[in-house]
């Protein structure tokens, strides 16, 4: 290799090194004006954290952090046994979990300059900001208030392992609002069967919902093992739990007259 192109190489590998350092230095610059804004100082514990995450050099998070100790939760999640079943909890609960944690992410990007939030962090304040931004999303009164729930569980298991101090979570409203149940009487739903094209897959799918009273989720997993001398045997997604259930005849009849089979799975937001 010639000289000169030893020169260049050293040369590039210089301002590489330089662009790095660069950045680091303006994002550390940042985090510590978004603390003395908030009238915080960084301690060097922090700032090592906060490059560390910022250069993905955590191997293993630290549970003293808020991030490190819902990331901890949500590995433990994994094995987590649902008490009141004996099972490992559902993947709606994980996926639940999971979701909250997106979106505290999302806020933390979005509203807060990308500092992320730590225990002391999690005030009054941030209550009221962070469901003005779940609002901004345009997400649902009962969607925000299991957010809220999500993030207490983490947050009252961190204060009993003695991590988080800071307890205004508990003073956290996570208000649920009544559904309004609208329903068909079974003649109503016989006169759908009876005037309606049972080759239109969402009609099937909604009579054998409506007669059934399963949701969508277990609708659509339903085989010819689960149905057994008139009746429907299946585990439910969401409790799991085993239920037997009798079939009116027109459901009976409309599993028959289509194979023993359902139409294409569909998303539940299009099924409602």
């Amino acid at each position: 290799m010639c000289r000169g192109n030893v020169k260049k190489e050293h040369s590039n590998g210089k301002d590489i090194i330089n662009s790095r350092l660069n950045e680091l230095y303006n994002v550390t610059s940042e985090y510590l004006i978004s603390l003395s804004a908030k009238g915080k100082e960084a301690t060097k514990a922090q700032l090592k954290t906060f490059l560390d995450d910022y250069t993905n050099k955590s191997d293993k998070a630290d549970e003293r952090t808020l991030h490190g100790f819902i990331t901890a939760y949500l590995q433990r999640n994994k094995n987590r046994i649902n008490p009141s079943t004996g099972k490992i909890i559902s993947y709606k609960v994980i996926r639940e979990h999971e979701r909250t944690y997106e979106l505290l992410k999302e806020f933390e990007d979005k509203k807060n300059r990308g500092v992320k939030l730590d225990f002391d962090d999690i005030t009054l304040n941030f209550y009221t900001d962070f469901t003005s931004f779940l609002q901004s999303l345009n997400l649902s009164v009962n969607t925000i208030a299991h957010k809220f729930q999500t993030l207490k569980t983490w947050l009252n298991e961190a204060t009993e392992r003695n991590i988080n101090t800071n307890r205004q979570f508990e003073k956290f409203k996570a208000v649920l609002e009544d559904n309004e149940n609208v329903y068909l009487t079974d003649k109503e739903l016989i006169q759908m069967y009876d005037f309606n094209d049972m080759s239109e897959s969402l009609t099937r799918l909604f009579l054998i919902g409506a007669f059934t009273g399963l949701r969508i989720s277990d609708l659509t997993s339903i085989t010819a093992d689960n149905i057994k001398d008139g009746k429907l045997h299946i585990e439910q997604q969401k409790t799991v739990k085993p239920v037997t259930i009798p079939l009116h005849s027109i459901v009976v009849e409309i599993w028959n007259k289509y194979d023993a089979t359902l139409p294409k799975v569909i998303s539940n937001q299009k099924f409602k």
